[in-house]
């Protein structure tokens, strides 16, 4: 009897034992497939960054965007690219989104979250691998900042508003999205007011002045100096206009 009873439990510990050596030989097997799928995730995101930084691809990623092939040197794992917008906040999400939408300042054609996921067969939701980054645009020299509309001669009558928006443009003439303005009206013999929004990527230029001693609005008429500007990577730039306020 006792040595029926030993059979089995050495019958039953070879069997647990070739169970684990087999488990251990799977989980090497997945090891070394998680390690390869890794390296390919890394190299597929390093030549993404290269891509995006060149010929003003990071405006277009449709060739990015749902891109999937075989890996040339290794067939047996899919390489597979998506990426969405980011949106940032200047200086920081914590001050900005006290501040109702549309108020807030944000950048959200300047970087983008990019996923490269790595699969291998068979599909299973272990058998792959996730590798998220976020990819910046590349920087470009600031050369000119354009008011879009035509100011009104004059800006009239008492009381009237003209709504101004304005682009940064680099040395080729492409918009740089993204910058934040800075508005100022100096006064001449005329004057106005200037309502610029918190991003400064618009304003509203109105005929009309505050006079604390009537705290009340009355027309200045006169000529009076727009200014506008942007400061990006170091480079200021700016545009003034010349402005005739009506009676």
């Amino acid at each position: 009897m006792e040595t029926l009873i030993a059979i089995f439990i050495i019958t039953f510990a070879v069997l647990e034992m070739a169970a684990l050596f087999h488990a251990a030989l799977d989980g090497a097997r997945r090891t070394k497939k998680v390690a390869v799928a890794t390296t390919l995730a890394n190299k597929r995101m390093e030549e993404i960054v290269y891509w995006a930084s060149y010929d003003n691809h990071f405006a277009n990623w449709s060739s990015i965007d749902g891109n999937q092939s075989p890996d040339s040197l290794y067939p047996d794992f899919l390489v597979r690219s998506d990426s969405e917008p980011l949106t940032q906040y200047s200086p920081c999400s914590q001050t900005e989104q006290r501040f109702p939408v549309g108020e807030q300042r944000t950048m959200v054609s300047s970087a983008r979250t990019v996923r490269v996921r790595v699969s291998w067969a068979p599909a299973d939701a272990r058998n792959k691998v996730d590798l998220y980054g976020v990819v910046g645009a590349p920087p470009r020299l600031l050369d000119e900042v354009d008011i879009n509309e035509a100011i009104p001669i004059p800006v009239a009558p008492f009381g009237s508003s003209v709504s101004l928006t304005v682009k940064a443009l680099d040395e080729e003439g492409v918009p740089i999205p993204d910058l934040f303005f800075d508005w100022s009206l100096a006064a001449g013999k005329g004057n106005g007011e200037l309502q610029p929004s918190r991003d400064g990527r618009s304003a509203a230029l109105l005929d009309q002045v505050y006079n604390p001693s009537t705290e009340a609005y009355q027309a200045a008429p006169g000529s009076a100096l727009l200014k506008v500007r942007a400061t990006y990577m170091g480079v200021t730039k700016k545009q003034n206009q010349a402005v005739l306020f009506g009676p």
